[in-house]
């Protein structure tokens, strides 16, 4: 007999049922990332969480199951509400953008290279940071001189080489070690047009497991308080730093380092499995201090990476600008 059978139909809301118990328990568990590793991973899925919450409490509302119905209806309300902040827009405001930002992860194994290059060319942003470059990589990005001629460089093997570069000359450079592991950050200050503007790159370790997650977190902790404010310049931080807006990770190196997310007001972008939307989660980021007013921000092409590159514009900011900026974080 065709059709879809009563046994075929309970086992459908069991999947349902299970679905929605999981996606309110992950979230609430993701909470005591700081306990352990494995539950900071839970952290990173928020938006799939929303997602899946306000289909099963369509599927609950269909089948009049109206209790599961409302729970998951107010479950996916409540992380909604965490999410708004992310879309709700921010005026940019005083001069138009002054100073082009590219971060990018470029993948070792890429062997795209030229598309990369022709990607760089054609947006020509001020200041570009790479990573994951090893010598391949280094070499081939060194047809960009004439374009950027002042390069620093870290090639690696194990995917966790950077490159920063910039069309101005650098007042300051170098390279330092956060945290316990030889994970290298780019720490440089750059004369732009008689602004000095100072600029970190850095690639944290994935927290693919115990050791990885305290890499992570203990270069993020050092950092932090390495920049913490005042901020006697502008400052830029970008790089693939291995967590999201969603962790209480992120949430305290921003609130200890001083800085500002450049995605407050230009919705979620993941910028890692994009094509797997599933798993799509924003590792990159562009953080900013408040003397800085992010102007625009979007996502390039990933030219065969599995992250896409993160551009953003922006601007300086006025005394009163900043002032605003202070009190709307």
């Amino acid at each position: 007999m065709n059709g879809i059978t009563p046994d075929f139909t309970r086992h459908l809301l069991g999947l349902v049922d299970a679905g929605a118990f999981l996606c309110i328990l992950f979230p609430i568990l993701g909470l005591f990332g700081r306990y352990h590793w494995t539950l900071d991973l839970l952290t990173h899925f928020r938006v799939q969480y929303f997602v899946l919450l306000a289909g099963c409490a369509i599927v609950f509302a269909l089948t009049r199951r109206t209790r599961p119905a409302i729970i998951s209806a107010a479950a996916a309300l409540l992380l909604g509400a965490t999410l708004l902040k992310f879309f709700v827009p921010v005026p940019p405001g005083g001069s138009p953008p002054e100073l082009k930002i590219i971060s990018f992860n470029v993948f070792t194994a890429n062997d795209r290279v030229d598309d990369v290059l022709t990607f760089l060319r054609e947006e020509s942003a001020d200041i570009v940071f790479l990573m994951e470059v090893n010598q391949h990589w280094t070499g081939r990005l060194r047809e960009l001189e004439g374009l950027y001629p002042h390069i620093i460089e870290r090639a690696r093997e194990d995917n966790f080489g950077v490159m920063l570069l910039s069309k101005n000359r650098f007042l300051s450079e170098d390279v330092r070690i956060f945290g316990f592991l030889p994970v290298p950050t780019i720490v440089a200050a750059i004369d732009f047009h008689g602004r000095h503007v100072d600029f970190i790159g850095t690639h944290t370790t994935p927290p693919a497991n115990r050791r990885g997650s305290q890499g992570r977190n203990w270069l993020l902790r050092e950092l932090a308080q390495a920049i913490a404010p005042p901020h006697p310049r502008p400052l830029v931080l970008a790089g693939d730093l291995n967590t999201t807006p969603f962790s209480g990770v992120f949430t305290r190196f921003v609130r200890d380092s001083g800085l500002r997310d450049s995605n407050l007001g230009f919705g979620i972008s993941p910028t890692w499995m994009r094509k797997t939307p599933w798993f799509a989660i924003p590792l990159d980021h562009v953080l900013v201090s408040d003397d800085l007013l992010v102007y625009d921000r979007r996502l390039g092409p990933a030219c065969g990476s599995d992250h896409n590159p993160v551009i953003v514009e922006l601007s300086f900011a006025t005394p009163r600008q900043q002032a605003f900026s202070n009190e709307s974080r």
